[in-house]
């Protein structure tokens, strides 16, 4: 896209295919961080619901591991069961 801009944009003096150009990257930048932000609020309800189901009750968020930290939990799982 950017060579887009520069061969076609700046090189031939077409500033609506400049403008065109930067608005959709700017929209791809756009979307792509709202399907970031949409991630991880799916992965911490996932994380979340795993960890109910591993031990019966939510765990504070306080202390709650990251995803590849559940081994330790699972070797602590009584103090958290209660």
């Amino acid at each position: 896209m950017v060579q887009r801009i520069i061969d076609q944009g700046t090189g031939q003096h077409d500033q609506q295919v400049v403008i065109r150009t930067a608005l959709l990257m700017l929209g791809i930048s756009l979307l792509s961080t709202l399907v970031a932000i949409g991630n991880n609020i799916v992965r911490e309800h996932i994380h979340q619901t795993l960890i109910v189901q591993i031990f019966g009750k939510e765990i504070p968020r306080g202390r709650v591991a990251p995803m590849w930290d559940l081994h330790q939990f699972s070797s602590n799982r009584s103090q958290y069961a209660q």
